[in-house]
């Protein structure tokens, strides 16, 4: 009978860390990272400096300020990063930290790993 319940608590406690940070968390930092890209492919591949830069972007997308809120709480941006000195990372180096989700998490979707595609982006040509 223990083991019943021990399966089931740990269960639920899975759904529900699922539902209410993982699955947000991704969706999360893949809105920010599509926002500094749109940002950057918008104003001449310069980086933004805070996320009143990125609140323009957002708004084209969605515009709701509880969103917007959430996308702040939730993930971290270096403002001070330079693209000149990311753009330098080798191919298969070990990435770069410029977009991050504040609670320490390390989940993202399958191909959206922000910082991954902030690299492709500034080495698209290459």
């Amino acid at each position: 009978m223990c083991v019943v319940v021990a399966i089931v608590g740990w269960g639920a406690w899975f759904v529900h860390r699922h539902t209410t940070v993982i699955v947000p968390d991704s969706y999360a930092l893949e809105w920010v990272g599509d926002l500094v890209l749109e940002y950057m492919n918008t104003h001449g591949d310069r980086w933004p400096k805070s996320w009143d830069d990125l609140n323009e972007p957002f708004k084209r997308h969605d515009g709701q300020p509880a969103h917007f809120e959430d996308l702040q709480r939730r993930v971290e941006v270096d403002w001070n990063a330079d693209p000149g000195e990311l753009a330098k990372t080798p191919d298969g180096a070990k990435p770069f930290r410029v977009i991050w989700l504040k609670d320490g998490g390390d989940w993202y979707w399958s191909g959206y790993e922000p910082n991954r595609r902030v690299w492709e982006y500034l080495n698209k040509g290459r």
